[in-house]
């Protein structure tokens, strides 16, 4: 089976996205399967690789909505070769051209929102939702043609089904890869003053003003520090968030500190005493896998995309200031046995449930399905043509 995948934009900057293709792509190709992912950069300089191709983007205006003069024609020389494909994202060019080539060549396609299509990505900008309402009346012909919609969660799920009232919709989590995470992770040391851990993008979506206001409700001296770590979407959001700290009187407890990559990100989340995500929006949190491979203990929201488990691994506080301050100072109460319990119970959770030896079966079931009934159905359109010749 040979997938091609379509991605806007298969760089740091969209990490999230990024890295759950990246290991989904390993995954099937450890399964025996062949995969390429087409994308758009910058710069024309993107060496192409067994892996991924670049189509080099228009400037300056190919940049808002990743308009690329030769993708098009870059899909449709994938096409033939490929047994379906799938689309990651909704509201940029490549999304829409794929999604009409497609459709043109009767070539089935899944539709991969990662969240895109959440309340949150409607509304939180005025702007945005008018430029996204006048996209969609155009774009939603071709995007309704999805073999299937992917959601990542129960959550998304929902909120894909208000959008696509008609496709099915199958929901599969992000993997992660456990034991490349665990070994980076590997016999933790638990810092003298223990401290709950934030990463990811300083973005309002995140929920960082709510992690806040609700660590400035633990009683003082505070025993647990708090760290905050992740590159800022604009430096006026990370300075609304610094004005925020000093008005809550929290620069003592609490600290802002600049993205942490590789070997050392998997420690800074194992050695925490919990990882704080009080996510408005995620399909499901890439950040949150990780800290479950670290084993580490996670405090988070709905909105993450996580639900709650029997052991404790993940603790789902309702958003606002009284759930969610409530979660962490129970977790600040925590003894180390007891944090140490809800630690394993988050390994056990990555090893069962979101391990890509797991996860990526059911992606293989959901592409196997679609080509046989692609197939099924291109049988039936062959004997529709059928003309009889005539009298025997």
């Amino acid at each position: 089976m040979r997938v091609l995948h379509v991605v806007e934009n298969f760089s740091e900057d969209n990490y999230g996205v990024t890295t759950a293709l990246t290991e989904l792509a390993g995954a099937l190709r450890r399964s025996g399967h062949d995969v390429h992912i087409l994308s758009t950069a910058v710069r024309a300089h993107h060496p192409p690789s067994s892996l991924v191709t670049y189509a080099p983007l228009a400037k300056p205006r190919g940049l808002a909505w990743r308009y690329a003069p030769g993708f098009g024609q870059l899909f449709a020389d994938a096409l033939p070769d490929a047994n379906l494909v799938h689309i990651h994202g909704v509201w940029m060019h490549p999304v829409l051209c794929a999604a009409r080539l497609s459709n043109r060549h009767s070539k089935p396609f899944i539709l991969s929102p990662h969240n895109m299509l959440s309340d949150y990505s409607w509304r939180h900008s005025f702007a945005k939702r008018i430029k996204k309402s006048v996209y969609w009346q155009f774009a939603r012909p071709d995007l309704e043609r999805a073999a299937v919609v992917h959601a990542l969660s129960t959550l998304e799920c929902a909120a894909i089904k208000q959008r696509f009232p008609h496709n099915p919709v199958v929901v599969i989590p992000n993997g992660i890869d456990v034991e490349r995470v665990a070994r980076y992770a590997r016999d933790p040391v638990m810092p003298v003053r223990p401290y709950f851990a934030f990463l990811g993008r300083l973005d309002p979506v995140k929920g960082i003003e709510l992690l806040l206001e609700s660590y400035a409700q633990l009683p003082r001296p505070r025993r647990i520090a708090l760290r905050i770590a992740g590159p800022p979407s604009s430096p006026a959001y990370k300075a609304r968030l610094v004005v925020m700290m000093h008005r809550l009187g929290l620069s003592d407890d609490v600290t802002l500190e600049p993205g942490i990559d590789g070997k050392e990100k998997f420690r800074y989340l194992a050695e925490s005493w919990a990882v704080c995500l009080p996510s408005i929006s995620e399909g499901i949190s890439c950040v949150a896998l990780e800290a479950m491979a670290c084993n580490a203990p996670i405090i988070t929201t709905p909105g993450s995309g996580l639900q709650s488990d029997a052991e404790g691994a993940c603790v789902i506080a309702e958003r606002g200031l009284t759930a969610f301050s409530g979660a962490l100072s129970d977790a600040a109460s925590w003894t180390m046995a007891e944090r140490s319990r809800r630690a394993k119970a988050s390994g056990n959770l990555a090893r069962h449930k979101y391990a890509w030896d797991q996860v990526v079966s059911s992606y293989i079931c959901m592409y196997d399905d679609i080509i046989a009934r692609a197939v099924h159905r291109g049988r039936r359109d062959d004997r529709a043509c059928l003309v009889p010749s005539g009298g025997v």
